[in-house]
């Protein structure tokens, strides 16, 4: 299944396997096998091209695809509740967070939230997402 009208070819799929299998170390042979499947749907997602800039939001979103689907993974989803954090504490030391504007607390938000490859497609395609402020 493809979600756009152009089928990838075999050498893109491998390409984008490639380069998968080289950027994420962590994942193991079954998380692997998940990809490949993943390759194929990935545009249903996010429907553009793997090239140029896209390529590096392609894989995180094929990252946080496997991490969601494999509930036994230790590659940073939170699967089955989608919780999202808005502020941890540790000592005297505490962070906030906020919601990526635009989408909300629910949602993609939470979908994508729920892992920390899918927080960083969001970045990825959002670039108003993150403003840095240097005091």
């Amino acid at each position: 299944m493809n979600c756009n009208s152009t089928e990838l070819t075999s050498e893109q799929k491998e390409l984008i396997y490639n380069d998968f299998v080289t950027f994420f170390k962590e994942f193991n042979e079954e998380q692997l096998k998940l990809v490949k499947l993943f390759i194929d749907t990935y545009k249903c997602y996010y429907n553009f091209d793997y090239n140029g800039c896209n390529k590096l939001a392609i894989l995180y979103l094929l990252a946080h695809l496997v991490s969601v689907n494999n509930p036994t993974s230790n590659t940073g989803s939170n699967v089955g509740n989608f919780k999202n954090v808005s502020s941890m504490s540790v000592g005297n030391v505490s962070m906030s967070f906020e919601s990526i504007q635009g989408l909300g607390s629910g949602g993609l938000s939470s979908f994508y939230g729920s892992s920390k490859y899918g927080m960083q497609f969001l970045m990825l395609i959002n670039k108003n997402a993150i403003s840095v402020m240097y005091v």
